[in-house]
This record gives structure tokens, C-alpha cells and sequence, in this order.
């Protein structure tokens, strides 16, 4: 058993059949139990682990894509039939990909290029699950470096309004995205080094309020966004100006009043975060310091 600082933890290696493990990305399946997406480096996949208990010592591993250099920038949600939906990236093509699994291990899944005309790159994947039931996904426009959002209106995402949300600028990387009380996406990312939030005033982004919300250096490098218990976001991000772990916690829908707070700064911390709102309304971060693995629990009331 853990406890809520996670100074006792189970550890356990999943997956070492190869280099794997890389761009994971976690959901809570119906069972309780997680189940994970990430990128085999070795075959250049993108594979789901389904874990069949709380620990994952045992586990279901499905290779779900394997044609061309597929499964970077994972990122899993769980739809309205308890299956997991994955956006990733195909390098050798240059698309955004979504996997809609038919089953919890994905071992069968529909795949689907989300892309345009004239696409030539994407990164830094993020999914959600609409009120609609189908996925949002917030990404990187590699090729013009714009923050786009592809609102889809199927579940395999065959079909999606895509949409440039900001492109002033050299924007988009670093991409999280999560759904406010009023049903629209609330995305992070970064922006020109600051830390930015677009508030989406409609399902398909196409209006939405953009905030830089730190701009004291360069910030807003590895956010991760969660919906707080206030109904406002809260972001777990990185300074690069100093090396710090920060967190944005927001005031109103589009962040443009909020608390930033440094969370962490003993050496090179807070790379690699990933925000979750735990019971009692404290919000556990997962980030990588000094080559390690840490926990940050910051109390949010």
C-alpha cells in the first residue's frame, strides 16, 4: 500500500522487452485497474499495457501499431464504452493517428490518420473525452508552429473540425489538455517561452480565450493541466529559465488571474510533469529532478 505523499510505493517494470516505456500516458480503465500507452523505441510501435491489478505486475501488453515509426507522443483517455482511445504521432508519415480500441487490451482497434492537405509534422499529443463522447485533441502544428485542436465527430476521430487556435508565433509545444465544468476544452501550452492557457469558448475551439499566464523567463515547458476543485485549471509546468517546478493555479476559466507558486527547486527539476487532483483537493504531481523520479502533493484549499 501507498500512502497520499507516495513516500511507500510498489514499483513495478511492466514492459522491458526492449527499449520501451517512452511518451506513456495513464487512464483508469472501468475495472480500477490502469492502462497505459507508449512507445516501443525498439520496433517503433505504439503499444497498450493493460494492467490486471492496481500494481500492473500482471498485465496484458498489445502491440497496437507497427507500420512505420508510429506511437510517439501518447496520450490515453478512456471513451463512454470503457474502451481506451489514443492520439500518438506517425513520424513517417507526419500524422496525428488515433487508435479506438474495440476491446480493454486494444488488440483490436480502428486506426485513423487525422490529418490536411499539406500536413507535414505533429507533436506533443493530448486527449480528452468531449460531453459529445467523442475525443478533443490538442497538438503541436509542427509545420507552421501553431497550437491546432481536432474537435472529432466520430469516435475513431474519421471525421474532426481541425483548427488553428494560436499561431502567433513559434506555439503549440508542450500541449495538455482537459475539460472545464462548461464542457469545453482548457488546454496548456507552450507559447513564445511563456506559459499559455486557451480557454475554448466552443466545442471545436474555433473561439477561445488565450492567456500567457507566466512570463517570467522561459516557462511553460512539460505542462500537464487538470480541472481543480473549484472548476478552474491547474497547471504543473517547467521554468527552464530556473530549472524550477512551477504550478499555475487559476482564478477564473481563462487563467488569466492565478497563483504561481515554485513547488520545487533543488537542481534541474519539474521536467516531464503529469498533474492529478487526488481526494481532499490536493493536486499530486509526477516530474522528473536531477534524473530521478519525483512526487510533489500541494493542497489546493
Amino acid at each position: 500500500m501507498g500512502d497520499g505523499s507516495c513516500s511507500e510505493a510498489t514499483l513495478t517494470t511492466v514492459d522491458s522487452a526492449g527499449d520501451m516505456g517512452l511518451f506513456t500516458s495513464i487512464a483508469i480503465a472501468p475495472d480500477g485497474f490502469p492502462v497505459i500507452s507508449y512507445h516501443d523505441q525498439t520496433n517503433a510501435a505504439l503499444k497498450v499495457a493493460d494492467c490486471a491489478n492496481a500494481f500492473c505486475s500482471a498485465a496484458t501488453l498489445t502491440t497496437v501499431d507497427s507500420v512505420g515509426d508510429v506511437g510517439r507522443d501518447t496520450s490515453i483517455a478512456i471513451a463512454p464504452d470503457g474502451f481506451p482511445v489514443i492520439s500518438y504521432v506517425d513520424i513517417t508519415n507526419a500524422d496525428l493517428k488515433v487508435a479506438e480500441c474495440a476491446n480493454a487490451s486494444c488488440s483490436a482497434a480502428t486506426l485513423t490518420s487525422v490529418d490536411r492537405p499539406g500536413f507535414l509534422g505533429v507533436g506533443d499529443t493530448s486527449i480528452a473525452i468531449a460531453p459529445d463522447g467523442f475525443p478533443v485533441i490538442g497538438y503541436e502544428d509542427l509545420t507552421n508552429a501553431d497550437l491546432e485542436v481536432a474537435d472529432c465527430a466520430t469516435a475513431s476521430c474519421s471525421a474532426a473540425t481541425l483548427t488553428t487556435v494560436d499561431g502567433a508565433g513559434v506555439v503549440g509545444p508542450f500541449t495538455s489538455i482537459a475539460i472545464a465544468p462548461d464542457g469545453f476544452a482548457v488546454i496548456s501550452y507552450l507559447a513564445n517561452g511563456d506559459l499559455m492557457v486557451a480557454d475554448c469558448g466552443n466545442a471545436s475551439c474555433s473561439a477561445a480565450t488565450l492567456t500567457a499566464v507566466d512570463s517570467a523567463g522561459i516557462v511553460g515547458l512539460h505542462t500537464s493541466i487538470a480541472i481543480a476543485p473549484d472548476g478552474f485549471a491547474v497547471i504543473a509546468y517547467h521554468d527552464a529559465t530556473n530549472l524550477d517546478l512551477k504550478l499555475a493555479d487559476c482564478a477564473n476559466a481563462s487563467c488569466s488571474a492565478a497563483t504561481l507558486t515554485t513547488v520545487d527547486s533543488a537542481g534541474t527539476v519539474g521536467l516531464d510533469t503529469s498533474i492529478a487532483i487526488a481526494p481532499g483537493g490536493f493536486a499530486v504531481i509526477s516530474y522528473r529532478a536531477n534524473g530521478r523520479l519525483n512526487v510533489a502533493r500541494v493542497s489546493l484549499l
